[in-house]
């Protein structure tokens, strides 16, 4: 709710409207705004930045997961030996590694 969001502002700054009120003053110009908000029908509707807000920090935890994915299943390994998984092109054989014996 913006109300909310302006009163804590507010009282953090000590400045605007609400900086100087009581718990007493906060409460009552809270159930006015509640009031208010209910005969004009916007009580219970969804403040479109917070539905933003919520898609935006939906969107993220998806990318998370989809890299956490991308980095547990193998993936490029960045030049590094890999013997097994990920991109075949940078791929590292097993025997280019092996040692057999003392010899070059």
């Amino acid at each position: 709710m913006q109300w909310v969001r302006r009163v804590k502002q507010d009282m953090n700054t000590g400045s605007g409207e609400y900086k100087n009120f009581t718990a007493q003053q906060l409460l009552l110009a809270a159930r006015k705004q509640y009031n208010n908000m209910i005969k004009s029908g916007s009580w219970d509707k969804v403040d479109p930045l917070d539905a933003q807000f919520a898609v935006m920090v939906t969107q993220i935890q998806q990318l998370q997961a989809a890299q956490a994915a991308h980095t547990t299943t193998g993936g490029n390994n960045s030049g590094r030996n890999n013997t097994g998984g990920g991109n075949k092109k940078y791929q590292v054989k097993e025997w280019m590694v092996k040692k057999t014996a003392d010899q070059i």
